[in-house]
């Protein structure tokens, strides 16, 4: 049995009653930490199958572990040799596709960052800034971790001058009509200073789920 710990519950044996009471036994109580130390559990077997002194004193004791424990205990080693090579070819797959993505997505960064217009992804019910360019925090002046945990809004001004509202309803029907929607837009930097941009808004779907997308010159 394992969990966050392994331990030997039966051994191996032909005791079908014995057997039975261990598994009627088995309970999430007896665990006493969670998880999954299956290389752990692996370990445990192998002393179990071959290393194990309770074989030894039961067969002394009641005669009932069969002679050729050995070759079970064999067949066993063999099982958990194959089950501990796969499990070591899946951490090297685990590990070779994290490097990967690792890879993929600082490759996209790069590319990300070397746009010269400015680049903002948006939640599109809260309109608040999941992602922004370097352009974008040049234009507005604020740091990267500083302007994604503001809101679209918090970049833009009315014609009269007062902050904008977003409107989820407005958005929508602009960028969701399935081609780019061209506006002038009056935005607002980190020192207060004002100007205007050309913004295409567009809307993105990132592994399936909607995103707006804003992007804007000066």
């Amino acid at each position: 049995a394992f969990a966050g710990t392994a331990f030997l519950e039966c051994p191996l044996t032909l005791d079908y009653a014995a057997f039975e009471r261990s598994l009627r036994a088995a309970d999430t109580g007896i665990i006493p930490r969670g998880g999954t130390a299956l290389a752990r559990a692996i370990d445990t077997s192998l002393d179990g199958f071959l290393f194990s002194e309770i074989d030894e004193a039961a067969r002394g004791r009641t005669g009932r572990w069969i002679d050729w424990g050995g070759l079970i205990g064999l067949g066993g080693l063999a099982v958990a040799l194959l089950l501990g090579a796969f499990v070591a070819r899946l951490r090297a797959l685990v590990r070779q596709r994290t490097a990967e993505l690792a890879a993929s997505e600082e490759r996209f960064r790069s590319i990300f960052d070397s746009v010269n217009d400015a680049i903002v992804l948006l939640d599109p019910d809260s309109g608040a800034i999941l992602a922004v360019n370097r352009r974008t925090c040049e234009l507005f002046g604020y740091p990267r971790e500083e302007i994604t945990r503001l809101a679209i809004a918090d970049l833009g001004l009315t014609g009269n001058g007062e902050p904008q509202h977003y409107d989820p309803a407005w958005w929508r029907a602009k960028a969701g009509s399935g081609r780019p929607h061209l506006l002038e837009w009056r935005a607002r930097a980190k020192d207060g200073h004002v100007f205007w941009v050309e913004a295409s808004l567009r809307q993105a779907s990132l592994g399936g789920v909607p995103h707006f997308l804003v992007v804007a010159r000066d």
